[in-house]
């Protein structure tokens, strides 16, 4: 998905960052940690702090949905 968006026409709005929830570095991330408590299938993807997407995610929806969310902002 980061490769996706990096090739995409909104790469140089974008920042990504891949974080691994099941790694030591999740514990700088306890409320994204919530979303699997509540079920939310991994990937978990995350606009704007909110999560966006869950499970596996068509990389063409993303970026239209990044779209969308930049032209509301």
């Amino acid at each position: 998905m980061v490769t996706a968006i990096e090739n995409s026409p909104v790469a140089d709005q974008t920042e990504t960052k891949f974080v691994d929830l099941m790694e030591d570095e999740a514990d700088n991330y306890p409320e994204e940690l919530k979303f699997i408590d509540k079920g939310y299938q991994l990937p978990i993807v995350f606009i704007n702090g909110k999560a966006s997407f869950s499970g596996k995610v068509d990389e063409e929806k993303l970026i239209e949905y990044i779209v969308r969310a930049k032209a509301e902002h």
